[in-house]
């Protein structure tokens, strides 16, 4: 019998245009920081962007071990400490 709520799906392209519009904000605020204008900040987040879309099926495959690896390092720390974290409906 599968559990259905601990399968992984892959990420897929509608993943990573949500990811970049999400993070896209402050991924130009930061970037603006460090260059004197606008038309810089839009060429190297054009730039940043088709780097990430590349290497994006390289990053996603990564994504599920980090994210068990920090579920992990959450579990040790509420076992430690005794905390307990509130769980949604």
């Amino acid at each position: 019998m599968s559990d259905s709520g601990n399968q992984e799906r892959a990420l897929d392209e509608g993943d990573f245009m949500r990811l970049l519009m999400q993070h896209e904000p402050a991924l130009r605020a930061f970037a603006r920081s460090l260059l004197p204008n606008w038309t810089l900040v839009d060429e190297v987040i054009q730039e940043a962007s088709l780097t990430l879309w590349h290497k994006f099926e390289q990053l996603a495959a990564k994504m599920p071990e980090k994210a068990d690896a920090l579920r992990k390092q959450l579990m040790n720390y509420l076992e430690e400490t005794g905390a307990t974290i509130p769980l949604p409906k």
